[in-house]
């Protein structure tokens, strides 16, 4: 009996335990599969797809892999492969495999400003663009400036995008002639003004007194945007109609202008020599090159921010242009062996020299030259060579044979000179370099001696280090070719500001120089009280007094409308009051404005302006003021602050 309930027992067991794992194998059976389809959203945790089964959602975990083909991320649309598995009606991607990625057309209308093989120049609402075209671009209608049209775009706006396709909506002929075009000023002038579409593109446009200036200012400045109206060729200097002001230059960020020679191009600066002084120029990733690349040697035109003289400029754009390269020209001597030179040359590097008349020696004949000169490489001495001419001989005698004339000796030939030999002293720098000697420069010795140092290319100078005048610095030279090897700096000259202080005199001296005038007065004192006999004639002075009664008339005084004139520059001005500053025949005179003064459209004065001017000087009113150079913006002196860093 008791077996028998052992067995019906276990028997119970083993069917409970059949159904319970017959309960969870179904609850836990994983299948796996792949789905395609298009994305339709992706989320942090989740991505939607829609395929040949609908919308289908499938959880993303840090473990789901994902294969883009080189693409950064996803976009809604692109064509993806989601494999899975799935527990329940649960689905998580294991990997998102990209497809086919669909790439979003960007578009951009305006106005053909101009058109060339390689580009397209497009005026929008309040943007001009150029962009680059090729045989690849889809054309659709004749392109020609004055065409409005519809372009489909790749890349930034900012640099040079391709146009893939273009189409014509509106042909030119039926497009009104005045034109537009936007940019950046970047000259001014009373004739004529340099628009900047952008940092390798530019056009000039002429200005004349019917030119009307619309906008949010009244006055034209350089680094101010602007949409011009004109007609004709963009790039035959047409006449603006209309300068429209769309925003003015920021106060905040001043962007200038410095021409020179590139000398050092490194990692993060230029250095340019002005002609004047050398500077460095920080340069950035947001730093634009225009031009050739820059180089040694280079000429260049570097628009920065920032002030010059501090090191803190940072350049913006930086245009180089190579340098057309001077033919090198060598000198060759002709000598005639016996310490007379017949003639000096100077022969363009691999063109031959033309010798001189073939020249002449008692005693010699003349048979060549020592070498050739067909193809001059260098600074050349050629030798003549000659020919012993035999003596005639004597009437024979009943003498003895003269003896033989013993052969001159050799001469020995010089020995080689030693290695030249260096120098090390220490020196104030007197000039730095110029436009007529850019690779040599003058330091002053302790004894006053002036030396003239040459600089080349392997010169060992501590890195940033910018040599100017009055540095003390330790040179090392070659003695005989006063090469520069070495250059240390000891001790920083002072700078402009530092030696305007210490020229300034004590204003206690002044009042010094003062007191022995003031010491003088009374003894004149007493000469007065001792000539009392002259005391009748003062009585007599008040009877005179009627006769000088004319000369304080003020009939005279009154001025015809006296009109100055002449030329001077402007100290400063001040468009919302209508006045100005301006020294005109060494005097500083304010002038106003009004509506019968002559002067250019779009003009104001501005400081550094070099000006003709007339005004009256009654009234100080200006009649007429005609712009004759302003001055190319360029590096403001460091504020005391920066110059005592």
């Amino acid at each position: 009996m008791e077996k028998k309930l052992r067995i019906a027992f276990s028997a119970v067991l083993i069917a409970a335990l059949v159904l319970v794992l017959g309960a969870c194998s179904k609850e836990d059976k994983v299948e796996m599969g792949i789905s395609t389809g298009t994305l339709k959203e992706a989320a942090q945790d989740s991505i939607t797809i829609s395929g040949d089964d609908g919308l289908q959602q499938f959880k993303t975990t840090d473990e789901t892999e994902y294969d883009l083909g080189g693409m950064d991320a996803l976009n809604l649309d692109d064509v993806v492969d989601v494999e899975y598995h799935s527990s329940g009606d649960n689905k998580t991607a294991d990997k998102v495999i990209l497809r086919e990625h669909v790439q979003k057309d960007l578009t951009f209308s305006g106005q053909v400003a101009d058109v060339t093989d390689k580009s397209v120049t497009v005026t929008g609402k309040s943007l001009t663009v150029s962009f680059t075209i090729n045989d690849e671009t889809e054309i659709n209608g004749e392109l020609s400036k004055g065409d409005e049209v519809d372009l489909v775009y790749m890349g930034d706006l900012n640099e040079y995008p391709y146009a893939s396709v273009i189409n014509v909506s509106k042909e030119a002929d039926k497009v009104p002639e005045k034109m537009t075009i936007s940019g950046t000023v970047t000259e001014f002038t009373e004739k004529s003004m340099l628009v900047a579409i952008d940092s390798s593109t530019s056009y000039r446009f002429e200005l004349d007194k019917d030119t009307s200036v619309t906008g949010v200012a009244k006055y034209v400045e350089v680094v101010d945007t602007v949409t011009i109206t004109f007609e004709g060729d963009v790039k035959s200097t047409p006449k603006a109609s209309n300068i429209d002001i769309v925003k003015e230059k920021s106060e905040k960020i001043e962007v200038k202008l410095v021409n020179g020679t590139i000398e050092t191009v490194a990692k993060n600066y230029v250095t340019l020599n002005t002609g004047k002084q050398v500077y460095m120029i920080q340069t950035g990733k947001n730093t634009k090159y225009t031009g050739d690349k820059p180089a040694k040697g280079y000429k260049s035109e570097i628009q920065y921010t920032g002030t010059l003289s501090s090191g803190k400029a940072v350049a913006i754009n930086i245009y180089c242009v190579k340098q057309t390269p001077q033919p090198t020209v060598y000198k060759v001597t002709f000598v005639d062996g016996f310490g007379k030179t017949l003639k000096a040359v100077k022969v363009e590097k691999g063109k031959a020299a033309t010798a001189p008349a073939n020249p002449q020696h008692t005693g010699y004949k003349f048979k060549g030259w020592d070498k050739s000169f067909n193809k001059v490489t260098k600074d050349m001495t050629v030798t003549a060579l000659w020919e012993k001419e035999a003596k005639p001989k004597p009437t024979p005698k009943p003498q003895p044979d003269p003896e033989p004339e013993p052969e001159p000796e050799p001469t020995p030939e010089p020995e080689p000179e030693p290695t030249e030999q260096t120098e090390t002293v220490d020196a104030v720098i007197t000039e730095w370099t110029s436009e007529a000697n850019p690779n040599s420069f003058k330091v002053k010795v302790d004894d006053e001696t002036e030396l003239v140092l040459n600089i080349e290319d392997d010169l060992d100078i501590p890195s940033g280090y910018l040599p100017a005048v009055d540095d003390k610095v330790r040179v090392t030279y070659m003695e005989k070719s006063m090469k520069l090897i070495k250059m240390e700096l000891l001790e920083k000259g002072k700078s402009d500001e530092d030696q305007d202080k210490d020229k300034e005199e004590d204003p206690d001296k002044e009042e010094d120089k003062g007191q022995p005038e003031d010491e003088t007065t009374p003894e004149e004192q007493p000469q007065e009280e001792t000539t009392p006999e002259e005391q009748p004639q003062d009585e007599t002075q008040p009877e005179e007094q009627p006769q000088e009664e004319p000369a304080p008339e003020p009939e005279p005084e009154p001025e015809p409308d006296v009109i100055i004139s002449g030329e001077g520059i402007i100290e400063a001005g001040n468009p919302k009051t209508n006045t100005f500053t301006v020294t005109i025949n060494g005097t500083s005179v304010t002038l106003n404005y009004d509506k019968n003064s002559k002067y250019a459209t779009g003009y104001f004065p501005q400081q550094g302006d070099k000006v003709r001017i007339e005004y009256n000087k009654s009234q100080m009113l200006l009649n007429d003021i005609q712009l004759i150079e302003r001055p190319v913006p360029a590096a403001e002196e460091a504020p005391a602050e920066e110059a005592a860093e």
